[in-house]
């Protein structure tokens, strides 16, 4: 069945696409017939850009991702002839008095000078010199600039002001139409006119909308596998829409699992699941929630580079740890998170730095609640670390002891789940050595310098190791190496690693965590996926024995009536207390970890955006309420909530010790992309939405959707304004 669909889809398209092809060379055909001969140019060139229009909204309708970027010849006949390269298009039509008529679009900057930052190479074969360049917006989650050309190469500075801005969900598209004489001698080997006499320009301006289709909205997106566990004593998973036009969905590019809970663990009125087995494996009533197949490319596409963030020109606190002692003391340490667990669990009484004054906008109150009622920037440039960190003396427990100690152990699914190597030999190690293989893994949180694990004899030469190396976009680089010895001389029954290369990861890092290798526990819990431990945790400061935990703090985001206050940071962010507040958010270039007691956090509907991650985003509400004795507490969320890795809602866990088990509202969306926005969901591997929680409760508002706006499926594009310039 989903073989047929696609088949059909894809006729459709390309029938739509002919069709819209044919409809513009008949017009203009018919509409050179008529000019008069008086304003036979200045017609001809409109005409030109009026039906060319049509031909940048027929493919956009089939892609919201395109740019002009086919790179090809995409229509060559006598009478209509098409070229895209790297986001110009040329087109070139002849009419039966063998009069040629021509139109042109740019979307590409032609700023491989500046560093290509719109990140299209300059064209091949296309340069088009003209200040017009249209502006791709259709999944953009907030507004661009159009930004004009200019110097001879009429390059685009992203660093010059903007003429206006192109709202999220359109596109600004500038065609330019050509006609008279001069065009004479444009053929397919030389598209372009070689001068602008004899010819005739007129400028066309449209914006085109978006609007969403089937599938484009959804309370929950995830590019891997939706689990949600209920617990033997839970309810039920609820999925609902704010807005009764609104279908309640999830989907999943793979599995969309609910256990646990009463006898019905999955409501949803009217709604739908889309899954990539096309199966819901829940409790569920036919009658009220009908499963399907997950088949659209498109989710709700935010990048980092259209995220509101806060900048250096507002409230600013150095990168490091932020440590609140009993005594409601502020002490600041420049390290990362990894590092001060280390550095203060060496040495307790470590004060590291009292911090007595505060940024503009940030308080700090008697009883550890810090109040967030501006931007907050964390400035890496200025400390060892661009993470943000604020816990208690005593740490924040983001697991329970037992599942804590688990968390650390490897588990041999991860490289079971890496595509098969085909990297080795001496070029993937670091040593030269023949016996080396390496693996594109995607990274958890951004490395502040690579990483490297050995077991054996290093002195003697008889060792082996791992090495983790970031590149720069969210993966890395995880190699095996054992020089110029095989492994097996190493490990017994290992095979050569360029033998089996798989199997010998497996072993390498199996005996790595049996030893508690600390390097490798590092490695390991870098990786998306891996299962090491990136958990926050109460520490040991032996005869220093501080009672505050993180339910006795709080970060409450208060900025001014209809206002924001955004925390940015382009490392990790980890708060173990209570958020709270209206009009906050949280954006990092890492991961995002909130361990408290349950927090109710909501967005301005204005921006909309709660949380977003590179990497992963895991909420704890775990609480201690006696020896050996917790429960979890409630978590709120409004707004949107996006992780480029994975979501993991920590809200009970089945244990004896666990008395009570909290509940998960969201209201707005969540997105597990599994990737670069800029990309299909789930290109970098991850896109996990996990949840533990006594119930789930998933409300779809897509009011908080307004400045990010969805991403639907490929649809028709609505014209909402356009004029000649």
């Amino acid at each position: 069945m989903r073989k047929s669909r696609s088949g059909i889809y894809l006729m459709t398209t390309l029938v739509t696409s002919v069709t819209v092809v044919m409809l513009m060379g008949a017009g203009i055909h018919l509409a050179q017939q008529d000019l008069a001969a008086a304003s036979r140019s200045t017609q001809e060139a409109e005409a030109a850009a009026q039906s060319w229009v049509a031909y940048v909204q027929a493919r956009l309708a089939e892609n919201y991702q395109w740019r002009g970027d086919a790179n090809a010849v995409v229509v060559n006949t006598p009478e209509l002839w098409v070229r895209e390269d790297r986001g110009n298009i040329v087109g070139l039509v002849r009419n039966e008095a063998g009069n040629t008529s021509s139109f042109r679009v740019r979307f590409n900057g032609q700023d491989d000078a500046l560093g290509n930052p719109d990140g299209l190479p300059d064209p091949a074969v296309l340069p088009i010199l003209m200040p017009h360049v249209s502006v791709q917006n259709l999944l953009g989650g907030s507004a661009r600039p159009v930004i004009s050309g200019t110097g001879s190469f009429y390059t685009v500075d992203p660093n010059r002001p903007g003429n206006y801005d192109v709202p999220a969900g359109s596109a600004c598209v500038l065609v330019q139409g050509l006609a008279g004489a001069g065009l004479r001698d444009c053929t397919a080997a030389n598209p372009q006119p070689t001068s602008n006499t004899g010819v005739v320009e007129r400028v066309m301006e449209v914006y085109l909308r978006a609007t969403a289709g089937p599938g484009g909205d959804a309370a929950v997106m995830a590019a891997d596998a939706i689990s949600i566990d209920l617990g033997a004593g839970g309810t039920a998973a609820k999925v609902t829409s704010a807005q009764n036009s609104v279908v309640p969905q999830i989907r999943s590019k793979s599995t969309i699992t609910v256990s646990g809970g009463a006898g019905t663990n999955y409501i949803s009125p009217k709604g739908r699941t889309k899954s990539g087995d096309g199966g819901l494996n829940a409790q569920y009533s036919s009658g009220q929630v009908t499963p399907g197949q997950e088949t659209s490319g498109s989710f709700y596409s935010l990048t980092w580079a259209n995220v509101k963030k806060a900048t250096a020109s507002d409230a600013v606190l150095p990168g490091g740890v932020y440590v609140l002692w009993d005594d409601n003391s502020l002490h600041y340490y420049n390290q990362s998170y990894s590092d001060y667990v280390n550095t203060i669990q060496a040495d307790p009484t470590n004060a590291g730095t009292l911090v007595t004054n505060l940024p503009s906008g940030v308080q700090l109150d008697n009883n550890g609640k810090l109040t967030v009622t501006r931007n907050l920037f964390i400035d890496g440039s200025s400390a060892a670390t661009s993470e943000f960190t604020y816990i208690p003396r005593k740490g924040a427990q983001e697991d329970l002891p037992s599942a804590n100690q688990s968390a650390t152990t490897y588990n041999s699914s991860y490289v079971n789940g890496l595509p098969q190597s085909t990297q080795v030999g001496a070029g993937n190690g670091w040593t030269g050595g023949p016996q080396a293989a390496s693996w594109t893994v995607p990274l958890a949180s951004p490395l502040t310098a690579n990483l490297t694990a050995g077991e054996g004899n290093w002195g003697g030469g008889t060792w082996y190791g791992l090495r983790l190396e970031d590149q720069g976009n969210g993966t890395a680089t995880l190699r095996v190496d054992s020089g110029y010895q095989p492994l097996s001389n190493l490990i017994s029954g290992a095979p050569s690693i360029t033998a089996n290369p798989q199997l010998a990861l497996t072993m390498v890092m199996q005996t790595m965590s049996s030893s508690n290798n600390p390097q490798f526990q590092q490695i390991y819990g870098a990786l998306t996926g891996g299962g090491g431990s990136t958990s926050m945790k109460e520490l040991n400061l032996g005869a220093v024995a501080p009672s505050k935990r993180s339910d006795d703090l709080e970060v409450e985001f208060d900025p001014p009536s209809g206002k924001s206050a955004i925390l940015s940071a382009s490392g990790d962010v980890r708060i173990g207390s209570r958020v709270s507040g209206k009009g906050g958010s949280i954006t990092s270039a890492g991961q995002i970890r909130i361990v408290g007691a349950g927090s109710n956090l909501a967005a301005n509907r204005k921006d909309g955006l709660n949380l977003y991650a590179k990497g992963d985003i895991v909420l704890s509400s775990l609480q201690q309420t006696g020896a050996n004795q917790y429960q979890y507490k409630d978590f709120k969320m409004k707004g949107v909530i996006y992780t480029w890795k994975n979501f993991q809602a920590k809200i009970g866990y089945d244990d004896a010790a666990v008395t009570r088990w909290g509940k998960l509202d969201v209201e707005g969306a969540v997105v597990a992309y599994g990737g670069d926005p800029a990309g299909n969901p789930g290109n970098l591997g991850g896109g996990q939405f996990s949840v533990a929680a006594q119930s789930v409760d998933l409300l779809y508002d897509q009011a908080y959707l307004t400045q990010l706006n969805s991403a639907p499926s490929p649809g028709p594009l609505t014209r909402t304004l356009w004029h000649f310039l």
